[in-house]
């Protein structure tokens, strides 16, 4: 995981606090076994079944700007296919906002 991170992505997943929690769910997660994550993987990386055109309801895309895995263009054809999509690329982060930027990632979700 630290290998491909981003400097920014690395000084959280270093943490020690991060790195407990991030055991603990791992842990939970896979205390049923594997299915579930193979499950997720297989969705997350197969062609989705999805019109993107057809969704109507307003999203928000965010992204790192040092993103270097989840989308070579940082989300910009995704944004593109989606009518009421916002694009927003968070400055300074890596390929994990949601523990890097927590905040913004949060009030992005609760933002009407």
């Amino acid at each position: 995981m630290l290998d491909s991170a981003t400097p920014r992505d690395r000084v959280v997943y270093g943490d020690p606090f991060f790195a407990r929690r991030y055991r603990t769910a791992l842990a939970e997660g896979f205390a049923e076994g594997g299915s579930g994550y193979v499950t997720d993987t297989l969705i997350a990386m197969s062609r989705w079944q999805l019109d993107l055109a057809s969704i109507r309801t307003p999203t928000t895309i965010l992204i790192g700007s040092h993103d270097q895995g989840h989308s070579p263009d940082h989300g910009d054809f995704l944004a593109s296919r989606i009518p009421k999509a916002q694009r927003r690329v968070i400055p300074e982060a890596g390929g994990s906002p949601l523990w890097t930027h927590a905040r913004q990632v949060l009030l992005a979700a609760l933002d009407d």
